[in-house]
């Protein structure tokens, strides 16, 4: 069982990590989508996907031999974090909706 909680953990930070530096990559090496297809894709994969990773982190953050107080802090903060990551994730979806109603006006 323990185990399965470090390859979750892990999992979850290495997509939190991927999520950080792929817009960094895309920046700097001047990636882009092959299509609108393929980024709406991921776009509705990250909107997902991300708060999940975040909340998956508390297995390995989370001790049952911790103090209450200790245990509510983390778990608050971590879905705080969660919250606001979709809160944006929100905001960039809503953010995409131009691209779209230009192309039909085309």
């Amino acid at each position: 069982m323990n185990t399965i909680k470090k390859v979750i953990f892990w999992t979850a930070l290495v997509y939190v990590g991927f999520w950080i530096l792929f817009p960094v990559f895309r920046w700097v090496l001047h990636w882009e989508f092959i299509s609108e297809e393929i980024k709406s894709q991921y776009l509705h994969f990250q909107y997902y996907a991300v708060p999940i990773a975040i909340l998956s982190t508390l297995i390995g953050t989370f001790d049952f031999k911790d103090p209450l107080k200790e245990k509510l802090m983390a778990l608050f903060v971590t879905i705080g974090i969660a919250g606001i990551i979709h809160f944006i994730s929100i905001i960039s979806l809503f953010g995409n909706m131009c691209a779209y109603s230009d192309k039909s006006q085309n």
